[in-house]
């Protein structure tokens, strides 16, 4: 992929044109500064793209941890009454959060390498040993951040509930939680409208090395399925800033 960048194509032209045996070098330019150019775009909408993903998975595990905390309040206020400090109320929680946790990184890990080793064998050749270290630093980052969000959330929401007075235990749960059932339905939407933009985004390669199919630059890939995107990820800032019922 790297002969793709014209800096590397002119330094790779000029290597075979200093070969006796070789009278003229020639290629299609106009056609890899397009690539260039699309790469460039799809670079930064994998940023953009992945930074959402991000921030949406960050706010969803937190209110998953809230509505586990939520269904044991009860049991911390019980806890409380009886004498408990709190350090021991919370540590039950926070460990039991860091371990759903640790095995959802686990589950997703494994989901991600299984996808990859889907992708090599049916679409794409490349080898794990080139992207090894973009991998560990991934995972790295993913089970520090899994880890975090966990304890941090746990530690602040149980920290709430033991300090609630009794009489507000029972309708905590609508003052506090940032979502209701529209914001999840419309986050929902707003995921399938964007899987579907990748969907109709694949396809239109070529089965010959030798022969370019210029249906990969269709009115489907390069139109609707980057305005299904869009659509998607606005719906998605709807679902975000929609007031809860």
């Amino acid at each position: 992929m790297i002969y793709v960048n014209t800096i590397y194509i002119d330094q790779l032209v000029n290597e075979f044109e200093n070969e006796n045996f070789v009278q003229e070098v020639s290629y299609d330019l106009p056609l890899i500064e397009l690539i260039n150019t699309n790469i460039q775009v799809l670079n930064r909408w994998l940023v953009f793209l992945g930074s959402a993903f991000f921030l949406l998975s960050i706010i969803l595990m937190n209110n998953t941890i809230r509505l586990s905390v939520y269904s044991n309040r009860l049991i911390i206020k019980t806890m409380q009454l009886v004498g408990a400090t709190k350090s021991f109320i919370k540590k039950p929680f926070i460990l039991r959060q860091l371990t759903l946790g640790l095995c959802s990184w686990l589950l997703s890990s494994i989901i991600f390498l299984v996808l990859l080793y889907y992708l090599k064998n049916n679409f794409y050749d490349f080898s794990f040993k080139n992207i090894a270290e973009s991998l560990a630093i991934s995972g790295l980052i993913s089970f520090l951040v899994c880890i975090i969000i966990s304890y941090v959330s746990t530690s602040i929401i149980t920290g709430k509930f033991i300090n609630s007075k009794i009489d507000n235990l029972y309708w905590w749960v609508k003052k506090q939680f940032a979502f209701g059932r529209r914001n999840y339905k419309f986050m929902f939407i707003g995921i399938a409208i964007i899987a579907l933009g990748f969907l109709l985004m694949s396809g239109g390669g070529s089965d010959d090395p030798n022969v370019f199919n210029e249906e990969i630059y269709n009115l489907r890939r390069i139109r609707l399925a980057p305005a299904l995107v869009i659509i998607g990820f606005a719906v998605e800032v709807y679902a975000i800033l929609t007031k809860p019922e």
